[in-house]
C-alpha cells in the first residue's frame, strides 16, 4: 500500500492540500453556512435553494476539456501552468469566501447566492486541476490508498471549517469565521509552490487535446459501455443517504436547539479522527476486496444512519445519544465517500474527462437530493425526509449484483 508514496512526498501534498480546500469549502457552504442562515430564521427550504448556487460542482465536466486544453497549450512554457492555475483559483477563494459571514444578520440573499457560486466555481476548478496530476502520476492499483490520502485531507478540511470556524463564530461573529478560514487557503498555495513540474508525454496529449466534438462523443461512448440504469441506481444510493443528512443535519439539529458550540464539539472535534481512520480503511479494502464488492456493504452501512436519525427525530433522546448517533454517521459516511470516489477513478480508466464527469453527477446529484430533502423536511417532517434516506439505499443493493457480474465477466 505504501509503495505508491516513495519519491512522491511533494505531489502527495499537493493532492492531500487539495483534498484540504475543498472540505474546507464543502462543509463550509454545505454545513457551517446553513447553521448560520438558520440562526438568521431562514427555513430549511430556502436554505436548500441558496445551496443550489454550489451547482458548478456539477459542472465539473463541461469545465474539464476547458482547463485541460489551457493546461496542454501551456505544458512546454516557461511557467508551470498548474501552479498558476492553483493559485489564480485560490485567490478567488480566499476573496468570496471571506465574504460571505457579511450576511449572517441581514444582506441579500441573491447578492449571497452569487458569492457562493463564485467560490463554487473556483474550487470545482480547482479539483479538476488536481484530479489531472493524480491520475496522470498514479496507476490504477495506486488508486485506493492516494484517494485516501486525499479524503484525509478533505476529512481536516471538513474538521477546520466545521468545529474551528463555529468556534470562531460563537467567539467572535460569522464575519471574522469566514475570514480567518478563508486564509487557510494560503496552505493550499504554499503546496502549490512546491509540487515538482508535471511532464506530459505524447500519448497524454493524444488522449486529453480534443475538439467539443470529440469531447462528447467520449462520453457518448461511455454511457454506451455503461447500463445508464444501472449507473443511475448506483449515483443515487450513494448520494442522497449522505447528502441529505450531512447537509441537513445542522439545519435539524439547530431546530431541536442545539447551540453550534456543541454541534462543533460532537459533529467535528469527535468525528475528526474517525472520518480519517474510517476513510484509510475504505481505501485499504477497495485495494484488497476490489471497490465493486465494497459498494454492497456501503449501501447496507447507509441504512443505520439513515434509521437511527428517524429515531431520534421522533423522540426526545440525551445528547451522549445524538453523539453516537452523529458519529456512526459519519464513519459510514467517510467510508462511503472513500469507495465512491475509489470507484469514480477506476471506471474512468485513466481518462480525467470521465472521472470529472462522474463526480459531476454526484454533485448534482447531491444538489438535488439536499433540495429535495428541505422540501420534504419542510412540507413533511424530519422523520419523512430520514426515512426517505433509508429507502434511497435499495437500488443501489439491486444494481450491485448486475454490475458485480459485469465487471466479473469483463475479468476486472
Amino acid at each position: 500500500m505504501l509503495e505508491c508514496f516513495k519519491g512522491r512526498l511533494r505531489v502527495l501534498s499537493f493532492l492531500f492540500f487539495g483534498g484540504l480546500l475543498s472540505g474546507l469549502i464543502f462543509i463550509g457552504l454545505c454545513s457551517t453556512l446553513p447553521f448560520m442562515l438558520a440562526e438568521r430564521k431562514v427555513s430549511p427550504s430556502e436554505i436548500a435553494t441558496i445551496l443550489m448556487a454550489t451547482l458548478p460542482y456539477s459542472w465539473k465536466f463541461v469545465l474539464s476539456p476547458f482547463i485541460n486544453n489551457i493546461i496542454i497549450k501551456y505544458a512546454d512554457a516557461k511557467f508551470d501552468i498548474i501552479k498558476v492555475l492553483s493559485l489564480l483559483f485560490h485567490a478567488i477563494i480566499i476573496v468570496c469566501f471571506a465574504s460571505i459571514g457579511g450576511y449572517s444578520d441581514s444582506g441579500s440573499l441573491i447578492a449571497l447566492n452569487l458569492t457562493i457560486l463564485a467560490v463554487s466555481v473556483a474550487v470545482a476548478a480547482n479539483d479538476i486541476v488536481f484530479s489531472y496530476v493524480k491520475l496522470l502520476l498514479f496507476k490504477k492499483e495506486e488508486l485506493g490508498p492516494v484517494v485516501s490520502i486525499i479524503n484525509s485531507g478533505f476529512r481536516i478540511g471538513i474538521f477546520l471549517s466545521g468545529a474551528v470556524m463555529l468556534y470562531i463564530a460563537e467567539a467572535k461573529g460569522w464575519r471574522v469565521a469566514f475570514t480567518v478560514i478563508s486564509l487557510i487557503t494560503l496552505a493550499c498555495s504554499v503546496a502549490a509552490l512546491i509540487l515538482p513540474r508535471t511532464r506530459y508525454s505524447d500519448e497524454h496529449q493524444k488522449q486529453t487535446t480534443s475538439s467539443v466534438k470529440d469531447y462528447l462523443r467520449s462520453l457518448r461512448d461511455f454511457f454506451s459501455r455503461k447500463k445508464v440504469g444501472l449507473f443511475l441506481m448506483t449515483m443515487l444510493s450513494f448520494k442522497f443517504t449522505d447528502s441529505c443528512i450531512s447537509t441537513m443535519k445542522p439545519v435539524f439539529l439547530q431546530s431541536i436547539g442545539m447551540s453550534k458550540i456543541t454541534f462543533a464539539n460532537v459533529t467535528h472535534v469527535i468525528g475528526l479522527f474517525v472520518m480519517i481512520i474510517s476513510g484509510l480503511i475504505a481505501g485499504a479494502c477497495a485495494q484488497k476486496f476490489s471497490t465493486i464488492k465494497c459498494m454492497r456493504y456501503t449501501f447496507i452501512m447507509q441504512c443505520i444512519p439513515a434509521l437511527l436519525f428517524t429515531i431520534v427525530s421522533c423522540v426526545h433522546v440525551e445528547l451522549l445519544v445524538l453523539a453516537i448517533v452523529i458519529n456512526i454517521s459519519t464513519i459510514i459516511f467517510s467510508f462511503s465517500n472513500v469507495v465512491f470516489r475509489t470507484y469514480a477513478a477506476e471506471e474512468s480508466s485513466g481518462d480525467v474527462n470521465i472521472f470529472v464527469l462522474i463526480i459531476s453527477l454526484s454533485s448534482l446529484y447531491r444538489i438535488i437530493s439536499t433540495k429535495l430533502g428541505g422540501m420534504i423536511a419542510d412540507v413533511g417532517s424530519w422523520p419523512m425526509m430520514f426515512m426517505m434516506c433509508l429507502v434511497s439505499n435499495i437500488p443501489g443493493l439491486i444494481a450491485y449484483r448486475r454490475i458485480l457480474k459485469a465487471h466479473s465477466s469483463q475479468g476486472r
